[in-house]
């Protein structure tokens, strides 16, 4: 972690030179987007980009598509290739924030700092970032500390879910034995193999000094020009016969992200008797975008809870099929698609963005194989 720290003062102290003449060229361009930023530069850099920098302001906004100038959301399913098993990895941006929604699971678990998620953070400039975890499964924190300790990245805050909420969620000698147990067998984070998920993630943020909030229902945060609002976290009694993997499932955080005159609904993996509460409790939970629960499994997706959303389009982030939806999805596809949603998957289709406007939806990229599931 040291070589980390050492990489990442050079960075921001040359990076830190670089966003005041870059930002001085662009405000007098006339267009308030900032540029990408890319790894650490040179001093010769710094100056070659200082004197270029007004030329290269207008080509910078038209790159970004003016996604900092305007109060836009974009909301990205990232490809994150191959891996065995499904992953949840979501990146929302609004005026210049970016928050990574779960970090997923690399395409190699040898190679996870050159794993797809990485690597296209990294072309895509994305530097400047905050983490967000739904919930306490490798499928969705395998990455957090993958990042925390890459130089490229400068991660702002880290929002995790409120652990007592799921530590009295039942018994909590239950849980301890059960969810604490789970974790330390489970498929660890990058360089903290066989530990706690949640003390490694907290230990590379002490060491870094980066702010973790811990949320829980009815939290909200800004990013950018959007909102990020905790709709519901589970705290009714486990049901008898669930597991520790089913009680960490069904305390997921559920967020509502509005922005650009859109909202975006995710709720990592809750279960559908999440949603039949959040639906006797006359939570709104109506939405454009939505993502299937639980990669679209049997556990979650209930038609009910689809058809109250009312949203325009479902992200599916399933198992690495080549149909739109596996054995285990083919349900919840059906029924988003009965309630009127418009299905992609990144693992299919390839990464793709929703950028939401003025309460409109363009979709951007997951143009691979897109024809072959048109209207199904």
């Amino acid at each position: 972690m040291l070589r980390r720290r050492q990489a990442a003062g050079e960075k921001h102290g040359a990076v830190g030179l670089l966003r005041m003449t870059a930002a001085a060229a662009v405000i007098a361009a006339g267009c308030l987007c900032l540029p990408a930023r890319a790894s650490a530069p040179s001093v010769k850099v710094l100056t070659d980009r200082a004197s270029a920098a007004a030329a290269a302001a207008g080509r910078t906004c038209a790159r970004m598509g003016e996604a900092y100038a305007t109060p836009e959301m974009r909301v990205t399913a990232i490809d994150f290739g191959q891996a065995e098993y499904p992953g949840d990895v979501i990146l929302v941006s609004s005026g210049g924030r970016h928050l990574l929604m779960d970090t997923g699971l690399p395409d190699n678990v040898e190679d996870p700092d050159g794993c797809m998620t990485i690597r296209w953070l990294k072309d895509s400039g994305i530097s400047d970032l905050d983490l967000y975890l739904s919930h306490y499964h490798d499928d969705h924190y395998f990455l957090m500390c993958t990042i925390l300790e890459d130089a490229f990245f400068h991660v702002g805050r880290i929002y995790l879910p409120d652990v007592e909420t799921l530590l009295t969620y039942s018994d909590p000698a239950y849980m301890w034995e059960t969810w604490y147990g789970s974790l330390t067998k489970n498929l660890s984070l990058s360089g903290s193999w066989g530990e706690n998920a949640r003390s490694a993630i907290l230990a590379d943020a002490e060491e870094l000094g980066v702010p973790v909030t811990t949320l829980t229902q009815g939290d909200s945060f800004p990013l950018g020009f959007s909102n990020v609002e905790i709709l519901w976290q589970e705290t009714d009694p486990v049901p008898e016969g669930d597991n520790a993997t089913d009680a960490i499932n069904r305390t997921s955080l559920v967020a509502m992200v509005t922005g650009g005159g859109c909202r975006y609904l995710t709720g990592g993996d809750m279960y559908v008797s999440n949603e039949l509460h959040m639906l006797e409790a006359g939570v709104d939970v109506q939405a454009d975008i939505f993502k299937l629960s639980h990669h679209g499994g049997e556990t979650s997706n209930d038609p009910a809870f689809l058809q109250a959303t009312g949203a325009r389009y479902a992200i599916l982030e399933d198992y690495p099929h080549r149909q739109l939806a596996s054995p285990k999805s083919e349900k919840a596809v059906a029924a988003a698609q009965e309630a009127g949603m418009t299905v992609m998957s990144p693992r299919r289709h390839g990464t793709f963005t929703y950028v939401c406007r003025g309460g409109e939806i363009t979709v951007l990229g997951g143009e691979r194989n897109r024809e072959e599931w048109e209207g199904r």
